[in-house]
């Protein structure tokens, strides 16, 4: 069965990039993006739950840093004044 799709200009951009990056046809390209696509909305596709839990794990670890940095920063001042 034949389709014809219409997409804005940006859209056709990714899609020629994606093209040139990866060697693979448009259709094989919009084809794998729709099933990826539905697997995400489906919840069949663990990875991207998994990077996201990672990066919540990272984005924690980062605050916890800066407000180390910040409180260390403040005593080193502190202790030139002295």
């Amino acid at each position: 069965m034949k389709k014809t799709y219409v997409f804005d200009k940006k859209t056709l951009e990714i899609l020629k990039n994606l093209k040139e990056e990866l060697g693979k046809s448009e259709t094989q390209i919009i084809k794998e993006a729709l099933r990826l696509y539905h697997k995400v909305l489906h919840g069949e596709y663990d990875e991207f739950r998994c990077m996201a839990e990672k990066l919540a794990e990272v984005s924690y670890k980062l605050g916890a840093l800066e407000e180390r940095l910040r409180i260390l920063e403040e005593e080193l001042r502190r202790l030139k004044r002295d």
